[in-house]
């Protein structure tokens, strides 16, 4: 404890030690008090666990050069644990239980405890809602969807969890200091109903458009690749890739023509804003970045 106060006294910050801090509910049962414990029944936020967790790992990692020569990205070690481990680790360690990971580039090579894994073997070329599409039938009930070559905070997927909306995306708000580092890849940039504030009465925020070439005067944030969904928002964005599969371009749908759709259709996605604390590996600077993560 001293130690993490000197910490938030020396970086005048509590973002690099959130993960340390002693939840609420672990001091009400030090204090042993009812009163409290009946406090947290009736204040604190309560959630379903959801029922699964659906991981994206079909892509090899192509700017990961020899690095991903013969395993994909999502294999990759960083601090000497494969990423996809990392994953299913802090999805349990939020008792989110039924894993599925698409897996498609060397899908031998992409191995997890107690975790079931589906194929996507048009991988090569093909954009993220092909990989999501076929684990569509598990799209069902309280889930979470992530892509697989993401790592973030622990507080950050438990906040997500206690958000009561039917699909809650994270964003992380300092967007522009990774645009100064000119980040390799897809950016999924954002539009909401209202920018990232501190005040803690603010409405709740919700996503208006995505898209990588939004002018930076509209853009509040960028999607990290998390979602959270209760059982209608999985229904909502299960008959979504319903339609959009339809299309003849669909092998090159990527999550901003999905979420664009939803919003088109009237369906509320709520922003859930973050200020940094994950990062995403798509080259070698990022996996360097990784491995002190």
């Amino acid at each position: 404890m001293q130690e993490t106060t000197r910490r938030i006294f020396t970086e005048r910050s509590v973002q690099n030690v959130e993960d340390g801090i002693v939840p609420v509910k672990e001091v009400f049962r030090l204090q042993n008090a009812e009163e409290l414990l009946l406090a947290e029944e009736r204040y604190l936020p309560k959630r379903r666990a959801p029922t699964r967790a659906i991981i994206l790992a079909a892509s090899r990692g192509n700017e990961l050069g020899e690095v991903t020569a013969g395993i994909p990205k999502a294999m990759v070690p960083v601090a000497g644990t494969p990423l996809l481990h990392k994953l299913v680790a802090q999805f349990r360690a939020a008792d989110v239980r039924a894993i599925t990971v698409v897996r498609g580039y060397a899908a031998e090579k992409v191995q997890a405890p107690d975790v079931e894994f589906v194929e996507n073997d048009d991988f090569d070329g093909t954009g993220e809602l092909l990989s999501l599409h076929q684990a569509r039938d598990r799209i069902d009930g309280d889930a979470i969807i992530s892509f697989g070559d993401i790592l973030f905070r622990q507080h950050i997927l438990n906040n997500l969890l206690v958000e009561e909306h039917n699909i809650v995306i994270a964003v992380d708000a300092m967007w522009e200091r990774r645009r100064e580092r000119e980040v390799n890849g897809y950016v999924d940039y954002i539009t909401a109903t209202r920018p990232y504030s501190l005040r803690y009465d603010e409405e709740d925020a919700f996503l208006a458009e995505m898209g990588p070439d939004l002018s930076a005067e509209k853009i509040h944030g960028e999607w990290i690749g998390l979602i959270k969904t209760t059982a209608r928002g999985s229904t909502a964005i299960g008959d979504a890739l319903d339609v959009l599969s339809q299309r003849l371009d669909f092998r090159r749908l990527r999550f901003d023509d999905l979420f664009n759709h939803l919003v088109g259709t009237g369906q509320r996605v709520q922003v859930l804003y973050i200020t940094g604390q994950w990062l995403d590996v798509d080259d070698l600077e990022d996996l360097a970045r990784a491995q002190a993560f």
